[in-house]
């Protein structure tokens, strides 16, 4: 597994291929694996809290609207473009896009779960 720096940018990624960040301890997680498939990103939580989780996000204005309505009740108002955005900036969405799906207040339309080890103690939160 190689890891790369969290700075590198969504338009540096190749399509379909994992790639491995260190979580710097927020994230509840070791590693970060992140994939980028046409819109949607794919993440894998490895170590921490959230081990053997993957989710999926569409990162776009109604996938992003979607998760920062429910982490700070307004708009995501930064740029999509991939390439102003970093694999940190991804991180924290990450979390975010978890957290909405975890909550299960309402169901999340742009926030997906993937996989989840049935030994997780978030396993029964989580539908698919």
């Amino acid at each position: 597994m190689n890891l790369i720096n969290t700075a590198t940018a969504l338009s540096q990624l190749q399509e379909n291929k994992w790639y491995y960040i260190e979580s710097d301890g927020n994230l509840n997680s070791d590693i970060l694996a992140i994939k980028l498939e046409n819109n949607w990103i794919y993440v894998s939580f490895i170590g921490g809290e959230y081990d053997k989780i993957s989710i999926k996000f569409e990162y776009s204005v109604r996938g992003l609207n979607e998760i920062y309505q429910h982490e700070y009740n307004k708009n995501y108002d930064l740029s999509t473009d991939f390439k102003k955005t970093n694999l940190n900036k991804i991180s924290l969405i990450a979390l975010f896009s978890l957290g909405l799906i975890i909550s299960k207040n309402r169901e999340a339309l742009y926030s997906k779960v993937i996989k989840i080890d049935e030994h997780s103690k978030h396993f029964k939160k989580l539908k698919f």
